[in-house]
């Protein structure tokens, strides 16, 4: 079963040297990706500085009502140069976060500032050659994974197929991975959601508070983060 897989993360960061892009993959703990060689690649976007104004990869996506909040700014155009990799279901997926270097045009490794939620997310694709390099998610997506005080989900239970995997962490950094899962099935994957509509501006979960990495931990373990609820039955 061909899927695209969603890393939607949900983060409050202000300068460049904090934003990133998730271009690598590891699979079961093991060695990671190239940059981009199962993850789609986004085009560039702009972003004002108190300086001036920059622009790379690495500049997050704002408009949750676009068609971008999907899988990342232009990421549709690069389905056709993105590799599936075949995992089972319920197999540990990592992605990981670069910066592009400004003068070598590099990935370079980096870590994830002002951390906030994380939720990761599938889609199924067509399962005929093709159909998944041009799947632009406009289908139904549900939620394994809610990186917040605690997690729950049932996707070793997935049909086989090909997904779409999408992962995000509010300043949305999205990113999306071919993968082709393998595994017994029987689950029945649910609720679904779509992009855009999952969210919604005035969702209190996205706008947490500034000074939220100041909070001691007891006091985040009632936060519900927005979208559908991660898949658990």
């Amino acid at each position: 079963m061909r899927i695209l897989t969603i890393a939607l993360s949900l983060l409050s960061c202000q300068y460049a040297d904090a934003h990133y892009v998730f271009s690598k993959l590891s699979h079961n703990g093991g060695p990671l990706s190239a940059p981009w060689q199962y993850i789609r690649n986004v085009t560039d976007g702009w972003a004002y500085s108190p300086t001036n104004g920059y622009t790379g990869d690495f500049v997050p996506y704002y408009d949750m009502y676009d068609a971008n909040i999907r899988c990342g700014r232009g990421a549709a155009r690069s389905g056709p140069g993105t590799q599936t990799l075949t995992v089972n279901a319920g197999d540990e997926l990592a992605f990981f976060p670069t910066i592009r270097d400004q003068y070598s045009n590099e990935e370079k490794d980096t870590d994830i500032s002002h951390e906030g939620p994380g939720q990761a997310y599938l889609s199924k694709a067509g399962d005929a050659e093709g159909e998944l390099e041009a799947y632009e998610g406009d289908g139904d997506w549900f939620k394994i994974g809610s990186i917040i005080a605690k997690n729950e989900t049932r996707w070793a239970l997935l049909s086989a197929a090909s997904y779409s995997y999408r992962f995000n962490n509010t300043q949305f950094y999205v990113n999306c991975a071919h993968i082709d899962v393998k595994g017994p099935g029987g689950g029945n994957p649910g609720p679904m959601a779509k992009f855009p509509g999952a969210y919604d501006v005035w969702d209190n979960a996205i706008w947490a508070p500034y000074h939220v990495a100041e909070l001691k931990p007891w006091n985040l373990t009632g936060y519900v983060a927005p979208g559908p609820a991660v898949w658990s039955a």
